[in-house]
């Protein structure tokens, strides 16, 4: 059959799997770093194991841009002291201490596993080949063929014995009995419903963006705070905007700067966090820092700027030194942001699942979560805290670490496969393919473009306010109740469309309330009626989360006081970048 869609030339009805249905001890939702680490673990402690990803493995969401990876080693010379008061200044005391001390003990055995996996091979770069020099992306990619790290993953979980289901979108993951037993999805080429029934699942499916502009590639569409949000679990570190940069005159387009280190082997960064550095080092690791905005940068900062081209490490047998003569590539740089409109910053967002958790536990049996924007820490604490690398390192552990706790509620629990039941599909089914079911409605994409209007202007997302913000919010809540139930679907593709809708217009409503909710200034959330940091009243988490009557509710978290540095530091000292107004507003309120 041949039909034809919004006056597009006819295309062919896709087949469906000849496989929809499948049973395992740990089922693992997207097939990036975190999904990589958690299926292969769990696969090394004798689990099977089914990796589904809504893309392919590699390819999908933010792990085709990964081209760097870091772990703390004190073999080589690595000072504990000196790299934790680094990550704590600059996460501004909302860094969860006890996941940075899992990633202290067990980041070089995630280097280890991608290693192992093929991931990190060394090969020649763009600028010594001198392809970077003549623009020349093609003859690059021709020169290293299949020595591409994106080209890895899928070998990798074949050869260890992981049974993968790619261009699968899962809808909802399905409890029973207070347990977890599985998830229903989608194939996004045919629409044929996928039933994956499992023990333990571990949602390793990714941040998202209300657009992508190259970054991340398509599908990135805050799935796992959409399906966490709706059984009940708290979501985190929405208010705290990445927006990400391109280069000035393509501000749009990340591949302007993205396309050289894409292809480029992973490099391997650590060993610069040294007191020795600690002058180049301190400072903010705000993306908001570089954005401009009315013709000046909305964050001022009186610390000496950091660049990891300028470090050096005096230790020259160790492998994660080989950035320190190497010219950036000249495509490279950026400062234009709204590359990534409405993505959370790296390491601070996600499921919420306490303070003193550190292997992913959602506190629903069975249920799991690692990853960017998946699992919410946040070891980034109110900004992306790490070192350029420290991302894929510390998702490749939360995965390693959620693949090994799945195991072992597997085994020490004894727990028995309980199939979803056909009712249950049937149900799930119904829901998210209301769309194809209507004869009228508007165009998902149109939708998007609305949502985009109302959210993505810097003064939105970037430089805050309360009347702006409520402005905002208003408009998402009119497309959340008017325009959702209206949006429709002619295909399998349009389906996905509109169920990611729905996920993004629900994350818009979370990172607006939020905002509001944290009157301050802090890391990458700028409130120009709060221009200060407020640690009397606003060092803490907040979390949106479904309430009792459907309604999403604004939660505060207290965290240990040991997390929040030295109080009694003079306020100039205990941070050391500024927002415009920020020292106007701290002297009246009596904190200079």
């Amino acid at each position: 059959m041949k039909y034809s869609v919004y006056g597009e030339l006819p295309f062919d009805e896709a087949k469906a799997p000849t496989k929809t249905q499948y049973e395992c001890d740990v089922l693992v939702i997207g097939g990036g770093y975190a999904g990589l680490s958690a299926a292969v673990t769990a696969r090394k402690a004798g689990m099977s194991v089914v990796l589904v990803d809504k893309g392919r493995p590699g390819y999908s969401g933010q792990s085709p841009h990964v081209c760097c990876t870091r772990w703390f080693d004190p073999d080589k010379g690595d000072e504990r002291e000196t790299v934790e008061k680094l990550y704590y200044h600059e996460g501004e005391y909302l860094a969860n201490r006890n996941w940075f001390d899992v990633w202290i003990k067990e980041s070089k055995s995630v280097y280890e596993l991608y290693t192992e996996l093929g991931l990190t091979e060394q090969y020649p770069d763009a600028n010594s080949t001198g392809f970077a020099e003549n623009d020349d992306y093609f003859g690059y990619r021709d020169l290293v063929g299949n020595r591409l790290r994106h080209k890895r993953f899928m070998p990798g979980l074949l050869k260890n014995g992981v049974t993968v289901v790619d261009h699968t979108m899962i809808y909802d993951v399905v409890e029973e009995a207070g347990k977890v037993i599985g998830a229903v999805g989608f194939d996004v080429a045919s629409g044929t419903p996928m039933v994956f029934h499992a023990k333990a699942t571990i949602l390793c499916m990714g941040s998202g963006v209300y657009r992508p502009a190259g970054w991340p590639t398509g599908g990135a569409s805050f799935d796992a705070i959409s399906i966490g949000y709706r059984h009940g679990l708290p979501i985190i570190g929405q208010e705290f905007e990445d927006y990400h940069s391109a280069k000035g005159d393509s501000p749009s387009n990340a591949w302007a700067k993205e396309a050289f280190p894409y292809l480029q082997n992973m490099m391997l960064n650590g060993g610069e966090e040294r007191k020795v550095n600690l002058d180049k080092l301190t400072g903010t690791g705000s993306a908001i820092a570089t954005c401009v905005v009315e013709g000046g940068k909305p964050y001022q900062s009186d610390a000496p700027s950091w660049h990891p081209f300028l470090w050096k490490n005096d230790h020259p047998d160790d492998v994660r030194n080989n950035r320190v003569d190497t010219d950036e590539p000249k495509n490279q740089p950026g400062g234009a942001y709204g590359v990534a409109p409405g993505m959370p910053v790296h390491t601070v967002s996600g499921i919420f699942c306490g303070c003193e958790d550190t292997v992913g536990y959602t506190g629903i049996p069975g249920l799991y979560c690692a990853g960017d924007g998946c699992n919410g820490g946040p070891v980034g604490g109110a900004t992306y805290a790490g070192r350029t690398g420290f991302t894929s390192n510390f998702f490749g552990l939360q995965g390693k670490r959620s693949g090994e706790a799945a195991s072992e509620y597997v085994k020490s629990s004894h727990v028995e496969l309980k199939k979803i039941s056909p009712e249950k599909v049937q149900q799930l089914h119904d829901e998210y393919t209301a769309p194809m079911r209507l004869e009228k409605g508007y165009d998902a994409v149109w939708a998007l473009d609305c949502l985009q209007a109302a959210m993505t202007p810097f003064w939105t997302l970037l430089v805050k306010s309360e009347d702006r913000l409520n402005a905002a919010l208003v408009n998402v809540l009119y497309i959340r109740d008017h325009v959702l139930p209206k949006v429709m679907a002619m295909d399998a593709h349009d389906l996905k469309n509109c169920t990611e809708l729905r996920h993004k217009v629900l994350q818009a409503e979370m990172k607006l309330r939020l905002s509001l909710e944290r009157k301050e200034s802090r890391g990458c959330h700028y409130r120009e009626d709060y221009p200060f940091r407020d640690d009397e009243n606003f060092l803490c988490y907040f979390v949106a989360e479904k309430g009792q009557d459907g309604a999403m509710e604004i939660r505060r978290v207290e965290y240990p006081d040991a997390w929040k540095g030295d109080r009694s530091e003079p306020y100039l000292q205990r941070y050391t970048s500024y927002f415009p107004g920020e020292k106007e507003a701290a002297a009246a309120h009596g904190l200079l």
